[in-house]
């Protein structure tokens, strides 16, 4: 199906809202903040500046003549942007049905990064959600190779260039790291049949919880070896396995336990209830060393903080 013009227009007009604000809100200190707020400074002047209203002496402003289905001054979009908008939300309002909870969608690239504890991880969520606004741009604005195109050509070239700047952002060794775990993830809960019995156990049992930290919990070599042990192996029984080695130190409560296997069985899935418990276990033991070496790491802190006191700086 084709898009208007005036369709084209409401998704530039949009994606460049959202790239402005997302290149607003990038941190201060965040290598790439200077630069995609020069990109976004061009945005609105490169498809503006090319706007023009011819009728205005005939019909008078756009301000304060009736919207047609094909006007396309900011105004115009706007109003007839947010009317679209309530009118779904009225009509998400009426529906009695509500959109299950997904947690392949929850726990997605842009999730990943932010829950991945490095520096500046909420400045390249943001880098990757300016990337995915382009793309609506590009989708939008190079649809038809026609008039409309050759108009924005330098609105094309900005996002051009803000891509560029993507790029070199994207090759910070996260979003590799979110990628492959997105698609560990993928992996793990697919629906297949019978009844996508792994997907609703994990969903019963709120596993996408103790997986959320996956790339802050294992390097990249531990990443692309639960990918590599998946790919080898996708039957129930080993999604299960992988999923439960991945959760690791998080997943370590009896109940939850107990709770995961009482669903196995109803499933009827053919698994290694022992290897479970071995799994269990394991995740018991790096729970417990990882309480071990914060409970060090306090009673270090603390006597630093006291030999702080009494001497300052011990090594300046």
């Amino acid at each position: 199906m084709g898009l208007s013009d005036k369709e084209r227009t409401s998704y530039i007009y949009h994606a460049i809202e959202q790239i402005i604000n997302l290149s607003n809100d990038l941190k201060e200190n965040f290598e790439y903040k200077k630069v995609f707020r020069k990109h976004a400074d061009s945005l609105w002047p490169s498809v503006l500046g090319k706007m023009s209203n011819g009728a205005h002496w005939i019909l008078g402003s756009s301000a304060f003549k009736p919207i047609g289905s094909e006007d396309q001054s900011v105004y115009a979009v706007a109003i007839t942007d947010k009317l679209s908008e309530e009118r779904s939300r009225i009509e998400r309002k009426k529906d009695k049905f509500q959109h299950e909870f997904d947690p392949v969608e929850r726990l997605g690239v842009f999730s990943y990064i932010m829950e991945s504890g490095i520096e500046f991880a909420d400045s390249y969520a943001k880098v990757y959600s300016i990337f995915g606004w382009t793309e609506q741009l590009v989708y939008a604005l190079r649809r038809y190779d026609d008039d409309y195109l050759k108009r924005f050509a330098a609105l094309s070239d900005v996002v051009s260039r803000i891509q560029g700047s993507c790029y070199a952002a994207f090759q910070c060794p996260v979003f590799a790291k979110a990628y492959v775990a997105h698609e560990i993830i993928k992996m793990i809960y697919s629906r297949r049949k019978p009844a996508g019995a792994v997907y609703d156990i994990f969903n019963k049992t709120y596993l996408h919880h103790d997986l959320q930290s996956m790339i802050r919990d294992y390097e990249m070599e531990d990443i692309l070896q639960f990918h590599k042990n998946l790919i080898k192996d996708s039957s129930d029984a080993n999604r299960i396995y992988v999923a439960l080695s991945i959760a690791g130190k998080r997943f370590y409560y009896e109940h939850k336990l107990k709770e995961l296997i009482g669903l196995i069985q109803k499933s009827k899935i053919k698994i290694d209830i022992n290897k479970i418990n071995q799994i269990f276990k394991e995740n018991c033991k790096k729970k417990k060393d990882k309480d071990s070496i914060c409970s060090n790491q306090y009673a270090k802190n603390k006597e630093d903080d006291i030999n702080y006191v009494i001497h300052g700086e011990l090594f300046s």
